[in-house]
């Protein structure tokens, strides 16, 4: 199985019109919460589904944009709150 990052970076090849390009080119489909569904920009073929990356996915993937990076550092600063607010 693919990450969301070998998603959004391998090249993408439409097998309804022909387009090709990044999966970062795609269209965004129906979201769910794991992930999203894929599809062509040109024709809307799905392409599939592509989970969400994991926080440590973020965190190493050196692909992954700054924005996903922050994200990840805040949700791991707020979990590690969490755990120690609920240790006696």
């Amino acid at each position: 199985m693919s990450t969301h990052y070998d998603f959004k970076f391998a090249q993408q090849h439409c097998s309804g019109c022909g387009w090709t390009g990044l999966g970062s080119e795609t269209a965004m489909g129906d979201s769910f919460d794991e992930g999203a569904e894929y599809h062509c920009p040109t024709c809307g073929e799905r392409f599939g589904f592509v989970p969400y990356p994991l926080l440590s996915e973020s965190l190493t993937d050196p692909r992954a944009p700054e924005t996903d990076r922050t994200f990840a550092e805040i949700a791991k600063r707020g979990a590690k709150k969490a755990d120690d607010d609920t240790k006696p």
